[in-house]
């Protein structure tokens, strides 16, 4: 098992780049967990053979916290089961989907 291949659920490469930001949504509702961005993105590659870099998926995030579906966080706080927001200059951020971005899944899909 160990070097598997993960067979893609999608062919990421013919999607168009919202139906690639809602997938990214689709991830974190799947899992519930938050996230940094790093690990976001590597278990989207390996998981789901994502084709887009890093940055794509920051983008992606950013876009999904300022549409209200997902929430930027700080990490330590979570020690203490507390979701508090991450300020703009926090670097070191968790993401996690918010129960609009829930709502909005079940609407859509």
């Amino acid at each position: 098992m160990s070097g598997e291949i993960i067979r893609p659920r999608e062919h990421w490469s013919d999607m168009a780049p919202e139906d690639r930001k809602l997938a990214v949504l689709r991830f974190l509702a799947e899992y519930g967990l938050a996230l940094p961005p790093a690990v976001i993105y590597r278990n989207i590659r390996y998981h789901h053979n994502a084709t887009f870099k890093r940055r794509v998926t920051d983008n992606y995030l950013s876009e999904l916290v300022e549409e209200g579906l997902a929430r930027r966080i700080e990490p330590e706080p979570l020690e203490d089961r507390q979701l508090v927001d991450a300020s703009e200059d926090t670097r070191k951020a968790y993401y996690i989907v918010t129960e609009e971005g829930r709502d909005y899944l079940d609407e859509h899909f």
